[in-house]
């Protein structure tokens, strides 16, 4: 009976490690911006993109 108990605290306790894991935590890191285009050059002419039908 005793084997029971432990393996049920055992089992409460992982289950509570994995829950404070999954939720904890806190990224203060700033989010990159994506690097901009250098503008068009004037004197050339402007291509289309090409993009693939949907």
């Amino acid at each position: 009976m005793s084997h029971m108990r432990l393996i049920k605290a055992l089992t409460l306790a992982c289950l509570t490690a994995i829950a404070l894991t999954a939720c904890g935590g806190n990224d203060d890191e700033q989010p990159v911006a994506p690097p901009q285009k250098p503008a068009p050059d004037p004197s050339q002419p402007v291509k289309p993109e090409l993009r693939c039908a949907p």
